[in-house]
């Protein structure tokens, strides 16, 4: 359970580094709020910040329901790769948008498959 533990402060570590560059690119723009378009630099920085928080919502109760149910280690696995994945969305759509798609893929794989797996044991604890 610890490892779990680990794996979702480094995953909110992760998110909370998301919204510190997005507030740093926020002010060097001038981009007062709530305003969220005027500089293509922020814009990218913001939808990488809000689709990482869309997406810890469907993840992190996964990795949770998959440690209790059936496996603590394979569920931190997991999330590392949730983690490696939403990297790599960060990175490709900061450098060019539409070359997101193998980092969501992985990071949207990964959590589907914490999902499945905690579904599976939560039914089979019935």
């Amino acid at each position: 359970m610890a490892f779990v533990a680990l794996v979702t402060l480094l995953a909110l570590g992760f998110y909370m580094f998301l919204a510190a560059r997005t507030a740093q690119h926020r002010g060097k723009a001038g981009i007062k709020a709530p305003a969220t378009v005027g500089d293509e630099a922020f814009e990218r920085a913001f939808r990488i910040h809000q689709n990482t928080a869309e997406q810890m919502l469907f993840f992190l109760p996964s990795m949770w329901i998959c440690g209790y149910f059936v496996t603590w280690t394979w569920a931190g696995i997991g999330g590392l790769v949730w983690i490696a994945g939403r990297v790599l969305y960060a990175i490709s759509y900061k450098k060019n948008p539409p070359s997101r798609g193998p980092g969501f893929l992985i990071a949207f794989a990964a959590a589907s498959i914490l999902w499945l797996v905690g579904l599976i044991g939560a039914l089979s604890a019935l």
